[in-house]
């Protein structure tokens, strides 16, 4: 099987989610073939450099279709991106407090889209479970 991990850029090398998505890339690496896609501008470009990935440009909150192609399964690691429109995908999603706190930002108009039709939904803790 071929996954497509898709990712948009990480400003800051070594920080939280990059750690998360390297051990994550790590596990998904040990079970097979692993396709490493990110998708979005130039910090994007630099971030799949630095991990290795291929890069697939994009205006922030758009994918390209290219980003999906030749993927049996795209996870998409975040709501930077809307999902694929006829692919199964999985999603993480790391932090819900834009739904409690309205300080914290606002969720992207697809995370409603994504969280229904994703086959399955990781997240980070169980806190994040629970919301």
């Amino acid at each position: 099987m071929n996954v497509a991990f898709v990712t948009g850029g990480r400003v800051a090398a070594g920080m939280g989610l990059e750690t998360a998505e390297l051990r994550l890339l790590d596990a998904l690496r040990a079970s097979g073939p692993l396709d490493v896609r990110v998708v979005g501008g130039r910090g994007a470009r630099a971030y799949a450099r630095r991990i290795g990935a291929g890069w697939y440009p994009a205006r922030p909150g758009h994918s390209s279709r290219r980003a999906w192609r030749r993927a049996d399964l795209v996870h998409l690691a975040g709501l930077s991106v809307p999902p694929p429109a006829r692919r199964p995908f999985v999603a993480t999603f790391y932090d819900l407090s834009p739904l409690h706190f309205g300080d914290e930002g606002a969720l992207p108009p697809w995370a409603q889209e994504t969280a229904s039709r994703a086959e399955l939904i990781l997240v980070p803790s169980q806190f994040v479970a629970g919301e």
